[in-house]
């Protein structure tokens, strides 16, 4: 295990048990840290134990140290190098295209690193529809006193109904994209919920009966559908998220719903 997944699965352990049963959390902490393998810190190799837990709680809530936390897959951390390559190109892209931060996504676990990475100033809304995540959230923000909204409700339902409008959609959704009728009725909440100029983040996984060819060909009628409602794609990047059973991909999208007359004056 790296380094930094040891030290992102420590911060994940110490607040699981510290936000939840404050009774001897510590050893509860240590226990599960123990099963994982991990009974050191990684740098200087210093032997955890009840103190240095304390210790560090202490620094994750002033915030002396980033509260950056692992990747959890089917309840166990694991390696955040796929999340963190997708999220930087995710930020290169918004810090090019985009001023001031209207976000609302799919944070999870992953509060504190979007806050930090969006600066004071970002308006933030965060939707969960699992009741333990969405407690996990309340009581991380209000750990480290994060000011950021968050709403227990599936996130396309939240952007139909409401008035508000972002410039950046994290739609990391864990969901099969199968057809292009599906596609369609995502972009037009997507169209309906930003800014004139956005970033959508689209991350899906490929279905057991659905080919890389098919998905392909699916992505394909982005353009053109987004071009319907009067959208246009300014820049489409691609990746790949994990080589799994279920291979996820992400689309990275630059939209402007700028008028097409106010285009044609600024040319």
């Amino acid at each position: 295990m790296e380094n930094s997944t040891i030290t992102q699965t420590i911060n994940h352990v110490i607040l699981k048990h510290c936000l939840g049963d404050l009774w001897d959390w510590t050893g509860n902490a240590l226990e599960e840290l123990k099963r994982l393998g991990i009974t050191k810190y990684p740098q200087g190799r210093k032997s955890l134990n009840a103190q240095s837990l304390h210790h560090k709680r202490m620094q994750l809530r002033r915030g002396i140290v980033p509260c950056v936390l692992p990747a959890v897959f089917n309840g166990e951390p694991g390696p955040r190098i796929e999340k963190d390559k997708m999220y930087a190109e995710l930020w290169r892209t918004t810090e090019t295209f985009l001023e001031k931060m209207a976000y609302c996504g799919l944070v999870a676990n992953q509060l504190d690193t979007i806050r930090n990475r969006l600066g004071p100033e970002a308006r933030i809304v965060s939707c969960e529809v699992d009741e333990t995540m969405y407690q996990k959230q309340k009581s991380l923000a209000r750990f480290l006193n994060l000011d950021i909204e968050l709403k227990k409700e599936n996130i396309f339902s939240f952007l139909e109904n409401t008035e508000e409008k972002f410039n950046i959609l994290d739609l990391d959704l864990m969901t099969r994209l199968t057809s292009v009728r599906q596609l369609e009725s995502w972009i037009k909440i997507i169209v309906k919920s930003t800014q004139e100029k956005s970033v959508v983040n689209l991350t899906t996984t490929i279905g057991r009966n659905t080919t890389e060819k098919k998905y392909n060909e699916i992505i394909e009628e982005i353009p053109e559908l987004f071009e319907s409602l009067n959208c246009k794609v300014v820049k489409h990047f691609r990746g790949k998220y994990r080589e799994r059973m279920a291979p996820m991909r992400y689309e990275h999208l630059v939209l402007d719903k700028t008028p097409y007359w106010q285009n044609v004056m600024e040319e």
